[in-house]
């Protein structure tokens, strides 16, 4: 509301307002909630997040009031139009505490370095961060320039506790004060956490309480889902499962369906969006039926899913080294209980596990102190990256040479330099940097002159994307030499694996020394016509055997996206190794989308080692983004570009059906296009786009669809 009011006050006066927000979900779901309040009011809301529906050139242009935008978007698109700031009024910078990530803070803080500095000189934008879980702000209010302004007061009044074994109930009401209930609840025979979790939700649920029950791992998700629809009995939620039923079927699907028709949701990143949402809007409807989610702690970041009381049970993420919660990731859970609008108050039980321990529950979580807030501005200690960008910074403005002093003076504006200065410390020096300079020309990523350094092509790509100097130069030596002619999709999805980015992703295999995995795929991506190079380093820079798997079991993934295999086929065939068969779609999906991010890597590096062929890379680059957003075989993405909100499910009917082509879609009966794509009306709109289409090409030459980025 801080944001929005700050908004609209800069819209009275034709000001404009970009909102950041840390994920795709959230710009969605922000997007849909302005366009519905302010759209009557004469507000234009628009979203770029780097989907094909994306309203870049609008954004461009200024033809916007509120603009919602991922950090990252924003960072490419004003490293490569640095006008685009020129008319922006207010920025609003939500999930501030993103700063502290190692994965994201540093993108985050040298964005709000670059807004910080331009305010410094002409007095806007007027910047607002936003935060509920951070502690000490470690200067970052002296840094901005601005009031810190801080509530503990809560709208709804909340009551926090901790559950112990016994089924005693530790707890801070919402006036501070404690207390205990000796036996809150009665506990199960049962091993594991469902002796209490079984009683406890039935409990809330009796009480006609909205409840999500958050668990550390996806697998967890699923059994508790399951157990509980078992246990509690309560009717089928018939809503959800109609409005999901235009979604893609997979492994995760059948299980939701299963807890669905005994009333409970469960909600993990193997769920399509079509899933997801259905799941959300029922659970935010009070008379839907639909009181119950599991769901894991990405539930709590973005969407609004209001509970009148949250159960999470253990407080490790999982992994090779699992690591605890921060008290920053526990009270953000927290929050979901007790959601203004919706509720007049909220419960929250944490459920400790053995390792964590009732007393530590207690002691570090319920009053446990929010974590400061610490730069990551250099979280690896290689600032070659960052140097790329801030010299991008710099040459997209004035086109001139960028000294050494100009970058350092520009770090040295950093709140990482703030932080190091009173704390007493230096956070660069100057031979780190000299250092620094010389790999990005030994890259070709810049070039020496008599006045400093330029950008070469492919280091303009790399700064203003930023995308890991490593990943440029993995991709320089693994792209040199290919077969350019026979280039295919298959080989530019291959070569994305072995960026940075993608590499460190996620993706479930057989560890076993003599695991058949890295032959298996190996042999798929050689059926899919891979070039030999690319796969070659797909192999010779791995560290072990594990990660060739990963490396070829994510490509064969992202090839089987978009050749159009079913999920649940998808599934089984990636799982046919792994001893406990996870749920893969959310996998598959993840992959596909961190794969599209990095394709433009690809295409750049392409384009720099083989200039005559630079316009048959791009447009190779963008069919294949395309495929991938979507998850088609290639005559569907005519369709998929009318961004007409067809699913992969509807899409891949199309195919089925034979209707691929624009003018197949418009002769089509209109009873049987309806069976296809869910309805006479979705029917009609489709076949009045692929007319219009059609008719505009035939004019004009130029594609209804917007061009790809």
């Amino acid at each position: 509301m801080i944001g929005e009011l700050a908004a609209i006050k800069a819209a009275a006066t034709r000001g404009r307002t970009v909102f950041l927000l840390p994920m795709k979900a959230l710009v969605n779901d922000k997007y849909e909630q302005f366009t519905r309040v302010y759209g009557p009011l004469g507000i234009k809301t628009l979203r770029a997040t780097g989907d094909y529906s994306d309203q870049v050139s609008e954004f461009q242009r200024g033809q916007y009031d509120f603009a919602l935008l991922t950090y990252e978007k924003l960072t490419h698109l004003a490293l490569a139009n640095p006008h685009i700031l020129d008319s922006v009024s207010v920025v609003v910078i939500d999930e501030a505490q993103t700063l502290t990530d190692r994965s994201r803070g540093s993108n985050l803080e040298f964005l709000m370095t670059l807004l910080n500095n331009r305010r410094g000189l002409v007095g806007s934008p007027q910047i607002l961060t936003l935060s509920a879980v951070v502690g000490d702000l470690g200067g970052l209010d002296r840094w901005i320039g601005g009031d810190h302004l801080h509530s503990t007061a809560r709208p709804v009044e909340l009551r926090e506790g901790v559950i112990g074994r016994s089924g005693a109930l530790q707890f801070v009401a919402a006036d501070g004060s404690e207390g205990s209930i000796a036996t809150f609840i009665q506990p199960l025979h049962h091993e594991g956490s469902r002796s209490i979790v079984i009683p406890l939700v039935k409990r809330l649920v009796d009480e006609g309480k909205k409840v999500i029950v958050f668990r550390e791992t996806k697998g967890e998700v699923a059994r508790c889902a399951v157990y509980l629809s078992t246990a509690l009995g309560l009717p089928t939620a018939t809503s959800v499962l109609e409005a999901m039923s235009s979604g893609e079927v997979s492994a995760s699907t059948e299980t939701l369906r299963r807890t669905l028709s005994q009333g409970v949701a469960l909600h993990t990143a193997d769920l399509d969006r079509t899933e997801r949402q259905a799941i959300e809007t029922a659970f935010r409807d009070p008379d839907s039926g639909l009181n119950v989610i599991v769901g894991t702690t990405t539930l709590a970041m973005g969407v609004n899913t209001p509970a009148e009381a949250v159960v999470i049970v253990g407080l490790t993420h999982p992994g090779p080294t699992p690591t605890p919660y921060t008290v920053a990731e526990y009270k953000n859970m927290v929050g979901r209980a007790g959601r203004l609008g919706f509720s007049t108050n909220g419960e929250s039980y944490l459920i400790p596990n053995d390792t964590l321990g009732t007393a530590n529950a207690w002691r570090n979580y319920v009053h446990g102190d929010l974590e400061p807030l610490r730069s990551q501005l250099v979280p690896d200690g290689d600032p070659r990256t960052l140097m790329l960008r801030v010299v991008a910074q710099f040459h997209g403005e004035s086109g001139q040479s960028v000294t050494e002093d100009d970058v350092i003076d520009f770090l040295d504006s950093s709140l990482a330099a703030q932080q190091a200065r009173e704390g007493g410390d230096q956070q660069w020096t100057r031979d780190q940097l000299g250092y620094g300079f010389d790999q990005l020309v030994n890259a070709r990523l810049l070039e020496a002159d008599a006045d400093g350094y330029r950008l070469t092509s492919l280091g303009r790509f790399a700064g203003e994307s930023g995308v890991h100097v490593d990943s440029i130069i993995r991709l320089s030596a693994a792209l040199n030499g290919i077969d350019i002619a026979g280039l295919k999709s298959t080989t530019i999805i291959a070569a994305a694996q072995l960026t940075v980015e993608v590499d460190g992703m996620y993706m479930p295999v057989n560890g076993r020394r003599n695991s058949p995995e890295p032959q298996i795929w190996t042999n798929v991506l050689v059926q899919q016509q891979v070039d030999r190079l690319p796969l070659r380093a797909l192999h010779q820079t791995a560290p072990d055997t594990a990660a060739i798997s990963r490396r070829t079991k994510k490509a064969a993934a992202a090839i089987f996206f978009i050749n159009g295999i079913e999920m649940s086929v998808l599934e089984r065939n990636l799982n046919q190794h792994v001893w406990n068969r996870p749920a893969m779609a959310g996998v598959v999906r993840t992959v596909a989308d961190r794969t599209r991010d990095l394709l433009p890597a690809v295409g750049a590096v392409l384009a720099e080692l083989y200039p005559d062929d630079a316009s048959e890379v791009r447009a190779l680059v963008g069919r294949t983004i395309t495929r991938l957003e979507f998850g088609i075989p290639p005559d569907l993405i005519d369709i998929a570009q009318l961004d007409l909100g067809h699913n992969r499910q509807q899409l891949l009917a199309l195919k089925n059906a034979g209707l691929t082509d624009l003018q197949e879609v418009v002769d089509a009966d209109l009873e049987t296009l309806s069976k296809v794509v869910g309805g006479a009306k979705a029917a009609e709109t489709l076949q009045a786009s692929c007319r219009a289409a059609i008719e505009q090409r035939a004019t004009t030459g130029i594609d209804l669809a917007p061009p790809m980025e």
